[in-house]
């Protein structure tokens, strides 16, 4: 895992794009589990603009590598 980025704070709302880059998901996976209730929900800014809170996502990560451990 890389050192975080000193830029970038936990507080941070990030777009899909970032969103799929940090989880290797597809846009319709994200989409998908987040209506199963398996992913941090995103926040709507406008009717064309949603985001995510970079915590969030980073500690939904940091779930699934534990739930790895854990099999």
């Amino acid at each position: 895992m890389c050192p975080p980025d000193p830029k970038k704070q936990p507080n941070d709302l990030i777009k899909i794009k970032e969103v799929i880059q940090m989880t290797s998901l597809s846009r319709s996976t994200i989409y998908t589990k987040m209506n199963q209730q398996d992913f941090p929900k995103s926040i709507s800014l406008s009717s064309r603009s949603v985001v995510w809170v970079r915590k969030e996502l980073e500690d939904w990560i940091q779930n699934k590598m534990a739930e790895r451990l854990n099999d």
